[in-house]
């Protein structure tokens, strides 16, 4: 937490065989005038977001919705309790028909 808890920082590194692949920082907070989750997301990919991915709880599930130059996007934080947590991610060219990017299973260390 920072900027006396109203932002959650998070970086997260990917390596394999040992060296880094892919890195992202990303901060997290609540926007009280439009009743939502903010997620700015940086990487080492270097595309840049036109806004922020905006966010609502579904449970146990943090949903973030996303709209850009190449369609829409989802980011799903199913959190599972015990400092773990399910993440996929979801696009679609049209906001209908949507296809997996990627998911995993995190887990506090």
């Amino acid at each position: 937490m920072d900027m006396d808890g109203f932002w959650l920082l998070t970086d997260y590194i990917q390596t394999c065989g040992g060296q880094v692949h892919y890195r992202g920082h990303g901060v997290f907070g609540w926007d009280p005038a439009a009743n939502c989750y903010l997620m700015f997301w940086f990487d080492s990919m270097g595309s840049i977001a036109p806004s922020p991915a905006r966010g609502r709880l579904d449970g146990n599930r943090l949903v973030f919705a996303q709209e850009g130059p190449m369609g829409h996007s989802r980011y799903i934080y199913d959190l599972q309790g015990d400092g773990k947590y399910r993440f996929s991610i979801e696009h679609s060219k049209d906001g209908k028909a949507w296809s997996m990017f990627m998911e995993g299973t995190y887990h506090r260390v």
